[in-house]
């Protein structure tokens, strides 16, 4: 049996070669060759780009420094074996991997693409000759893989360019759903095409649902801008147009918030279809930022008791409105769901027996599917009377459907409910904030995950919007850190287990250094309230919890493809 390369690294190991800058990279040296001393050898010498791929040379190839903050860098290494004609197999350098690729040029037999295959990784791993894992590939399986992407994208040349000549139209009515169903997204990941997104793509972009998918360019985006600017928010008696009280300037029906989402319904049906060859690249790739996330973050916790306020508002002549109108508000006061999720789900979803309430996927703004419970005693009485009394079925089976027209009702079925609710509470805000106050009450009393999680929001967007900062809290939190060494240390709330049960436990290594920065942003969210064995641990159980949350988030909104990476490692 041949000894194991020194070159081939074990896979729990790091290769130890120092990161090199990009103007240094000097292929020759890594392979052994003597650097060049004079200026034009020198520069000769670093042109170089071409190679035989084998394990054992790349891994002696060093990765790149890290370069600046929202910028890109990377080194491009064609194999001299499997290249053939208009298609190459390429090695990208980067500072966090070495992964191969398959790039095409457009031809009569083939069309222009530039998709990833996998991430390097040598098959041995400690000395046990395992393959690596899923997203990971050594020099002899992505030469396999590379003649079956090429003979996909020689095969569908002319399939392509028909589609590529389609209407946006055409293509999202015939070939979208097709195409999501059989083909990952960018992301890595398969999700079915849903009709709501067929829909958001029609009205949002109505000047350009008649244009060609191979005539995308990246003036667009400025002309997505200028169209939503001229949507602006009319007074209803003057017609006049609303000003913006902080910039002066008009009102956009479009927030900033509506035009990211839309931006990025468009931006995955053109990555799709750069992927699949229908289109060269994606113009408008990278334009996000122009699209910043609301920075509203509403200030306002109701001071309400449940008990009280709900049988104030079922058993009250003072508030006003329909039975549905009330059940919507209170399903909002109790469990923090959307409005939306309320009045447009089903009578299937409330379960008296159980006494939960069903929040499916496709009504959920996330696509959150989840399960609630409501234990209010007020609350499930006035469903039974409700159904028994007021309630009539629909051809879609809604819980509130509407009396007049087909479907369910609309926010108008509550408004009355809520002004006079209003006054009752006897504080400013918003019936929106009735769901963060609920957040706030769960963050509080069992963290931040545990609120993303009954909300239905990814953990980033709960903690940005629900956690509201309290100095008392928080110097409790520091004084337990800093005093953990003492006998006397506090028992906080917010720990899932106490000291002594989480001291018995396993230890594992949380290092910081090679997780990506979406994960690191969450584990410090994670962190707050907890005890920890030191700096870089955590307890077995915490690191679980941690990882599944990670796994939750990312599976509810794509957090890319280093959290793909960073998850299989697991």
């Amino acid at each position: 049996m041949a000894n194991r390369s020194n070159f081939i690294p074990k896979f729990t190991e790091k290769t130890q070669l120092e990161a090199v800058n990009k103007n240094d990279f000097n292929l020759p040296v890594y392979f052994g060759d003597a650097l060049a001393t004079k200026p034009e050898e020198l520069n000769k010498q670093k042109k170089i780009r071409r190679f035989p791929f084998k394990d054992a040379d790349i891994a002696k190839i060093p990765l790149l420094t890290e370069p600046p903050p929202n910028s890109q860098v990377f080194i491009d290494l064609t194999d001299d074996v499997e290249s053939i004609q208009n298609a190459y197999l390429l090695l990208r350098i980067t500072h966090k991997e070495k992964a191969f690729y398959i790039k095409t040029k457009r031809s009569k037999n083939t069309v222009a693409a530039c998709r990833k295959i996998a991430i390097w990784q040598p098959r041995d791993r400690g000395g046990k000759g395992s393959r690596p894992p899923s997203g990971y590939m050594t020099t002899v399986d992505a030469r396999k893989e590379f003649q079956k992407l090429y003979d996909q994208l020689s095969t569908q040349t002319t399939e392509s360019r028909q589609i590529g000549s389609m209407t946006i139209k055409e293509y999202i009515t015939y070939q979208y759903a097709k195409d999501r169903e059989n083909y990952n997204l960018k992301s890595g990941k398969r999700k079915k095409l849903k009709p709501e997104t067929i829909k958001q793509i029609t009205q949002g972009f109505p000047l350009w649902i008649d244009r060609k998918l191979k005539d995308v360019e990246k003036g667009w985006v400025e002309e997505f801008i200028a169209y939503w600017d001229s949507l602006i928010v009319t007074d209803p008696e003057t017609k006049r147009p609303i000003l913006d009280p902080k910039t002066g300037n008009a009102l956009s029906t479009n927030s900033s918030e509506t035009r990211r989402k839309k931006y990025t319904i468009i931006n995955a049906m053109f990555n799709m279809c750069a992927q699949r060859g229908y289109i060269h690249s994606n113009p408008i790739e990278g334009e996000i930022g122009r699209f910043p996330r609301s920075k509203f973050k509403s200030k306002v916790e109701y001071k309400y008791e449940y008990d009280v306020i709900i049988k104030h508002l079922f058993q009250s002549e003072d508030v006003n409105g329909s039975l549905a109108g009330k059940i919507i508000i209170a399903s909002m006061i109790l469990c923090g769901a959307r409005n939306s999720e309320i009045f447009r789900n089903y009578t299937s979803s409330f379960n008296l027996e159980a006494r939960t309430l069903f929040i499916p996927e496709h009504i959920s703004k996330n696509g959150a599917e989840r399960t609630l419970l409501i234990e209010n005693d007020t609350y499930w009485e006035f469903i039974e009377l409700y159904l028994t009394h007021t309630h009539f079925k629909n051809a879609y089976g809604h819980m509130f459907p509407s009396t007049k027209k087909e479907g369910h009702v609309t926010e108008a079925v509550y408004r009355p409910v809520w002004k006079t609710l209003k006054s009752v509470i006897n504080q400013d805000g918003r019936l929106y904030d009735v769901r963060h106050t609920f957040a706030r009450r769960v963050e509080r009393e069992f963290g931040i995950s545990k609120a993303a999680e009954i909300l239905g929001d990814s953990i980033e967007t709960a903690h940005n919007h629900y956690v509201k900062g309290n100095d008392d809290e928080k110097f409790e939190v520091m004084k337990a850190v800093q005093s953990k060494a003492s006998n006397n240390t506090p028992k906080l709330n917010t720990t899932p287990h106490n000291a002594d049960v989480l001291s018995e436990q396993k230890i594992v290594i949380a290092n910081e250094e090679f997780m990506p920065s979406e994960v690191v942003r969450l584990l410090n969210m994670f962190k707050n309230g907890k005890i920890f064995p030191a700096s870089g641990q955590m307890y077995e159980e915490q690191w679980r919890h941690f990882v599944s949350l990670i796994s939750n988030n990312h599976q509810r909104s794509n957090m890319g493809e280093d959290v793909d990476d960073w998850l299989m490692m697991q």
